[in-house]
């Protein structure tokens, strides 16, 4: 009986990857927008791509602008990898992150300048990172700024893609096993390309409970310590003086969807224009 108890859980946890539906007091209340958990990797790539903000020295590592560096820039070692040890942070984001890194390096094996396997590689992050943005935003990858501007220190942009935190999912199916998606034995290990199908938890300006206590290596301190990520990504915003509060993001999120007119969607796209390489047109990449 208990064999078959868990088989009915895990086929409602697969149902429910499929079923982007929000039920209040058992009636249909909205479609909240969900991705699939490859989008959701992409997504994730991109923030760790624009910022890398140290919250002890307040320094930003990152230069904003979609050129891979979170993998590129990290040396070979690193790049097998999947780039710098934050892309290992969770499954979704290790997978693309890795998987770029094999696309450079097979390109370069094969011949390439690392010139070369540079700007293929980047151009096709670029196509990944435009149908993420399509297929989660609901509305058409912007065209680059004609003049690149130079980088400021200027965090909402920051700040507005952690909202896609409210995306992530507490527990996925991998090979068939549901799993809570921090555990320690998906470390080092890639989604397939079937599990990467999975959608993700719904937008509805909450995170699910397993990132409200949440464990992560602090480097500052060489040890593991114990986070709520909501917290964090609150106490950014207060830390650095942005004029957005990550409470007033999440609220514009709670009817499902990113709309248009919505500030965080502004700045989303805003920054989207401003961090795509101006020698780089995406018109060209197929979808």
């Amino acid at each position: 009986m208990k064999k078959i108890v868990g088989i009915f859980f895990v086929i409602i946890m697969l149902a429910s990857t499929l079923v982007p539906i929000n039920f209040v007091s058992g009636q249909q209340k909205t479609i909240s927008k969900r991705v699939s958990l490859y989008d959701l990797g992409i997504l994730q790539l991109v923030a760790h791509d624009l910022y890398h903000v140290d919250r002890v020295t307040e320094i930003d590592a990152e230069n904003q602008k979609l050129d891979l560096s979170t993998v590129l820039d990290q040396g070979e070692e690193n790049i097998k990898n999947g780039g710098e040890p934050r892309n290992m942070e969770n499954i979704m984001v290790f997978t693309v992150a890795k998987d770029f890194g094999k696309m450079y390096l097979d390109l370069v094996d094969k011949g390439l300048s690392p010139e070369n396997a540079h700007e293929i590689t980047v151009e096709k992050y670029l196509n990944e990172v435009k149908k993420a943005y399509e297929d989660t935003f609901d509305e058409s990858f912007p065209k680059a700024a004609n003049e690149s501007e130079e980088e400021d220190d200027d965090l909402t942009g920051d700040l507005a893609l952690r909202t896609v935190h409210d995306l992530l999912p507490g527990k996925i199916i991998v090979n068939g096993v549901l799993t809570p998606v921090l555990d320690q034995s998906l470390l080092g290990k890639m989604l397939g390309k079937k599990d990467l199908k999975q959608l993700s938890s719904p937008l509805d300006g909450q995170f699910d409970p397993e990132f409200r206590h949440m464990t992560v290596f602090d480097p500052h301190t060489n040890s593991f310590i114990v986070i709520d990520l909501l917290e964090k990504d609150s106490s950014f915003a207060q830390q650095f003086n942005i004029d957005f509060s990550f409470e007033s993001f999440l609220d514009e999120l709670k009817d499902g969807h990113y709309d248009k007119h919505d500030k965080v969607m502004e700045v989303i796209r805003a920054e989207m224009i401003e961090a795509q390489p101006v020698k780089i047109s995406t018109d060209h990449l197929l979808r």
